[in-house]
């Protein structure tokens, strides 16, 4: 999860992380090989792409 804004009760469901930000691509990929997508419902890894996200950890 990147973001989360609490106040938004009306998107909070027990079974979803909520919303994507804005100008961020996602996607849900099995988690043994990384490259295959999964559809909706399934469990995965979440992979996000977007210009807030920095390559690596910081320290």
């Amino acid at each position: 999860v990147t973001h989360m804004n609490p106040l938004e009760e009306e998107w909070v469901r027990e079974e979803s992380i909520g919303l994507p930000v804005s100008d961020l691509e996602q996607k849900v990929v099995d988690i043994e090989t990384g490259e295959r997508e999964l559809p909706i419902g399934e469990v995965g890894e979440l992979i996000v792409r977007g210009p807030q996200i920095m390559q690596g950890y910081w320290n």
